[in-house]
């Protein structure tokens, strides 16, 4: 109780601190950077329900989401994978989750500079060679071993890190400049979140070996996890990888809509130039008058005289 009071407390004063100490502008920067610089690009009023007709946003989606699972499952296992696997004490069930979090955090400040380095693609394809070099790793891991879990959680803090905050920029370039319908986007990539990684340890748990002996844990618990903190964060890897390959192409945050709206400007405009060409400059009635003149003009040379 003590605890849960502590967390509470803790993460209520940072809230406040965060909604009170962060100014917050009317615009992101993003659309500001379009007003300031003029850009001659449709503005598309983005509905909440607009957002469902767009591919980019199930992408997007998919990728955040098992982006996320890499890195749940494999917090929430990591104490059980010491444990049982490794037969490691319990000051190593809080050292290793540590290990992870510092260098995820540390990863997490030259993000910025690594994603204008290579982009967002690239650096989300980082990601996910560090996360799988950590699964690779912890396959070979055993009781002889056990101490190299520190590269392997090293590998899994900077890969886990780089996948969450890659993603995030990624739904954040999907938003671009329709910051009215944001908090649609960022709660349904939330909510995908928060169902697929319940839906994942829920099945981890009734796939467990122990149920079906009727114990509480068994010598099948040493493969198991292992299994676990390998093939599951190695399977939501490879499935980000697949969603990346069809990303490649694409170009994130230009919208169907918006990419509508520019072809109806575009065929709009080159209607208006054409019938300004088509247009002449004087009437039918003015251009065979003048022609007129020019002929009488020289017929009579004289006419103007008299």
């Amino acid at each position: 109780m003590i605890l849960m009071f502590c967390v509470i407390g803790i993460g209520s004063i940072f809230s406040v601190f965060f909604h009170v100490a962060t100014p917050e502008s009317r615009f992101s920067e993003y659309a500001a950077l379009v007003k300031r610089n003029n850009i001659h690009s449709p503005t598309v009023d983005m509905k909440w329900n607009d957002w469902l007709k767009e591919w980019q946003f199930y992408l997007v989606a998919l990728a955040y989401m098992f982006s996320r699972l890499v890195a749940n499952v494999s917090q929430t296992y990591w104490p059980l994978y010491l444990k049982e696997t490794l037969r490691l004490g319990k000051v190593f069930v809080a050292i290793i989750p540590l290990i992870v979090f510092i260098t995820g955090f540390f990863t997490s400040l030259i993000m910025r500079r690594v994603n204008r380095l290579l982009g967002r693609k690239l650096t989300f394809a980082c990601g996910l060679i560090l996360t799988g070099a950590a699964c690779l790793w912890m396959w070979f891991l055993g009781e002889s071993n056990r101490m190299q879990v520190f590269g392997a959680a090293v590998f899994m803090g900077a890969g886990s890190s780089t996948l969450l905050v890659t993603s995030l920029s990624m739904v954040a370039d999907l938003i671009g400049a329709n910051t009215a319908t944001g908090a649609f986007v960022y709660g349904s990539m939330s909510l995908a979140d928060k169902l697929s990684s319940g839906t994942a340890l829920v099945l981890v748990q009734a796939l467990h070996p122990c149920n079906a002996v009727g114990t509480s844990c068994c010598s099948a618990c040493s493969w198991y996890y292992q299994h676990v903190m390998v093939f599951l964060p190695a399977g939501f890897s490879a499935v980000c990888f697949l969603f990346l390959l069809v990303m490649i192409p694409m170009n994130i945050g230009q919208l169907r809509k918006s990419l509508n709206a520019m072809s109806l400007i575009v065929a709009v405009d080159e209607t208006d130039v054409a019938s300004d060409q088509r247009a002449p400059l004087l009437s039918p009635r003015v251009s065979e008058g003048g022609s007129q003149l020019n002929i009488n003009a020289e017929v009579h040379p004289g006419a103007e005289d008299t």
